[in-house]
């Protein structure tokens, strides 16, 4: 079945809010249309007791706290591409990494921080109609590259403490090939965001205004998109956290095996293992934080 953009009229008390397409959006209208004008829409008694006009005063409130968070966000990671690129000693396989998840940081601090948060706090969608399907868009394939590149950074230490000498294959030119495999994937993982949300008006008989803009899905029928925003979860969170468990549990439990060189006799020997596992275990507890961070 041939699917279009359209844009059309809907009863407001007749749909479904509460199927979200975009998780950072409250309020989505779950609608199915073709070229034949037919829509699909869920029906609910829900009288969306949600809907309300949110005051002024919190909508300015919390667009300068969302605004601050993405200033700091694009400032900080900002400072780690210049520090990586401004030192050829920095351009290590594992910072060529951080450098990447750096970028995708950017990218999030500059369309879907500013932008996502407002369909929630005006309830409606202000935006550009086009930005329906790209912010979502953006932000999933940001999403995409911070996780796979927490679960490569992972790899890549497990490989570099368990097997030392065959982690040296693992050179930057092999790094720089697997952040565009992670970059190419997370494109094609979020399409479907790009080919599915549009723009509808909905009659809104409770405010009284004629007609009030939401970003839908209208692309593909609720029970595909539900699937897709299922098989996200797996592949952004589960499948992820699965291989950080592993690989870091493994570092964890090496370091804990490994012995500093001599008989362990002196305090100062001892104290090496010591430091290196308390090393280890901090990058565990960081990258473990990062990844909590990236899968939001």
């Amino acid at each position: 079945m041939a699917v279009m953009e359209v844009v059309q009229y809907y009863e407001l008390g007749t749909l479904n809010l509460t199927d979200g397409v975009d998780n950072s959006t409250v309020l989505q209208v779950s609608v199915m249309a073709n070229v034949s004008g037919e829509a699909y829409a869920t029906n609910s008694s829900d009288t969306f007791s949600s809907l309300y006009e949110v005051p002024l005063d919190i909508v300015v409130l919390l667009s300068f706290c969302y605004g601050l968070v993405s200033f700091v966000s694009i400032l900080g990671n900002v400072l780690v591409l210049w520090i990586v690129a401004s030192s050829r000693r920095m351009q290590t396989v594992t910072n060529l990494f951080i450098a990447n998840l750096a970028v995708a940081d950017v990218i999030i601090g500059v369309f879907s921080i500013p932008f996502q948060f407002q369909a929630a706090l005006l309830q409606r969608w202000a935006l550009p109609y086009f930005m329906c399907a790209f912010c979502p868009y953006v932000q999933v394939v940001s999403v995409n590259v911070s996780v796979f590149t927490l679960t490569a950074i992972a790899v890549e230490r497990y490989r570099a403490i368990t097997s030392p000498l065959k982690a040296r294959f693992c050179s930057k030119a092999t790094a720089k090939l697997l952040v565009l495999v992670i970059w190419l994937s997370s494109l094609v993982v979020a399409s479907p965001n790009a080919l599915a949300l549009r723009v509808v008006l909905v009659v809104d008989k409770i405010s009284g205004l004629r007609e009030r803009p939401f970003c839908v899905n209208t692309g593909m029928r609720p029970f595909t998109w539900k699937a897709y925003n299922h098989a996200l979860v797996c592949a952004q969170y589960f499948l992820p956290l699965g291989v950080i468990c592993y690989t870091y549990g493994k570092i964890w439990k090496k370091l804990r095996q490994s012995r500093a060189p001599g008989n362990m006799e002196t305090v100062r020997d001892a104290n090496i293992v010591r430091n290196k596992n308390k090393v280890g275990i901090g990058h565990l507890l960081f990258i473990s934080i990062m990844f909590q961070k990236s899968g939001r």
